[in-house]
């Protein structure tokens, strides 16, 4: 879907009556007489429109007469020429409620949202990553808080009928309508020029140096893009086919100002494109369910604060990644090929506050070697993410305890406010874990608790026990103590 075309939708309308109450019922007012002609006024724009009717209300709810009546007047000017007339009512309806959003971040914050695949659900946490990208939260002072602030912008969203719930926590959901018209209003009040879906098959080349945001994530053709000039593009989303998408070497080369990028369902098993390495500005990257074999490349991004390999498939973490000093978030989740990461490359990054390795790599070492000494297994090891002073978000997995808890002192235990830990001594197949701020789950294992684990479990909200019979014993009567 073009942004230009997007004129067709499958709407239901309200009657009359239906529509007044959904209004009242989102302003949480009775129109009164003097209310009901500006209320009818407004209705009519909305043409028995649930989502436009929704949206207009709320964005109402607790303002005056004159602010009632001001945001017709405005809506009434707002009439795009890009939409077939069956719809330019309800665009400028919904643009004016665009207009009352308060925080230009959070204004972005729904642009990335409308990028998603169409008839698709992303996760708030993406959201937050990409947001990242584009320094949506430099108020926050860690990971957990721009979370936190993902999360309140989702709500606020959704509250506003801009956003949709997803099917499932943590996702969230655009309206067709919502998307086509947040993209036409941003793109006419920001001077940007957004393109998603496909690219129109008359588009001359030329036409993408004005493009400030790509969005291919249907499964159509992308190979136009190699090469092209883009000086002005932020963000460029890509979905491939796994077996088959490769990129050229020089691919990247006229989009040296990107400062997000994901690459989804792509073969690099020859090596990434050589023009990735000339992204100085990028912030974010995502490589997801791609194969991957050397990505020492991405060394050299040395601005980078979100890298995300999640189940992609790797056997080896390039020494190289220890380079990115500013890293803030590592997610090499789900990429269950992995069989060893080096000793002191998660050490080296001293900045990162988030590292997600779930469901992959758990071949840890259990000697407790010094940060920086080459000698011992050369694996990495537990010890080395008790060196890492900002880390509060960890999401890992280890197949014996004594390979996690190999800290010096649990202070990396001490201060992490989210975690999803699985510690395991036989490969019985897990089951998905309940959703909580910090979950621990132990499987087959039967030696008493050591320090590191007992200061693991007094922070455990949920605790998840199989095959742990002697554990439980031990376990179960200090908790009820503490």
């Amino acid at each position: 879907m073009d942004v230009q075309d997007a004129n067709t939708f499958k709407l239901g309308l309200l009657n009359a009556r239906e529509a007044l109450n959904l209004f009242e019922n989102r302003t949480k007012k009775k129109v009164d007489r003097e209310f009901k002609p500006v209320t009818d006024r407004l209705l009519r724009k909305c043409g028995g429109l649930p989502l436009a009717i929704a949206t207009t209300a709320t964005a109402l709810r607790g303002k005056d007469l004159s602010m009632w009546c001001h945001f017709a007047e405005t809506s009434e000017k707002l009439i795009s020429s890009q939409v077939s007339s069956e719809y330019r009512e309800t665009y400028s309806i919904l643009e004016t409620s665009y207009k009352l959003i308060d925080i230009e971040e959070k204004m972005i914050f729904l642009f990335l949202a409308c990028l998603s695949p169409l008839d698709s659900a992303i996760t708030v946490d993406e959201l937050m990553r990409y947001g990242i990208g584009f320094d949506l939260f430099q108020s926050a002072n860690d990971l957990s808080e721009a979370m936190e602030q993902a999360a309140t912008w989702a709500n606020e969203l959704i509250s506003s009928s801009l956003l949709l719930k997803g099917d499932f926590d943590g996702e969230v959901k655009i309206h067709d309508l919502v998307r086509a018209s947040f993209i036409s209003f941003i793109d006419k009040d920001k001077d940007r020029k957004t393109l998603v879906e496909r690219i129109p098959r008359w588009m001359r080349k030329e036409a993408f140096e004005k493009f400030t945001a790509i969005s291919l994530m249907s499964g159509h053709d992308f190979s136009r893009l190699s090469g092209v000039k883009a000086p002005m593009l932020e963000i460029l989303l890509l979905k491939g086919d796994v077996s088959l998408t490769t990129l050229a070497s020089d691919f990247f080369k006229g989009m040296k100002n990107l400062k997000v990028l994901s690459l989804s369902n792509m073969n690099f098993n020859m090596g990434l494109p050589e023009s990735m390495g000339e992204l100085k500005r990028l912030q974010t990257l995502h490589l997801h369910h791609c194969k991957l074999k050397d990505v020492k490349l991405i060394g050299k991004l040395v601005d980078l604060l979100v890298l995300s390999l999640r189940e992609s498939s790797l056997e080896e973490l390039a020494v190289e990644i220890g380079e990115l000093c500013n890293l803030r978030l590592l997610d090499i989740g789900s990429c269950k090929g992995m069989k060893r990461i080096q000793a002191n490359i998660l050490s080296r990054l001293s900045n990162l506050e988030g590292l997600y390795m779930f469901n992959g790599f758990d071949d840890w070492s259990s000697t407790n070697i010094e940060v920086n000494d080459g000698e011992g297994s050369n694996q990495a090891s537990g010890s080395e993410l008790d060196t890492l002073s900002h880390l509060d978000v960890l999401e890992m997995e280890v197949s014996k305890a004594k390979q996690l808890l190999t800290v010096n002192n649990g202070h990396m235990i001490e201060q992490l406010v989210k975690f999803k830990i699985r510690v395991r001594s036989s490969h019985e197949s897990p089951e998905e874990l309940p959703v909580f701020r910090c979950v621990l789950e132990l499987i087959d294992i039967d030696a008493s608790p050591n320090s590191g684990l007992r200061a693991l479990l007094k922070k455990t909200e949920c605790l998840v026990l199989r095959s742990c019979k002697r554990l439980t014993k031990n376990v179960v009567p200090e908790l009820d103590e503490d």
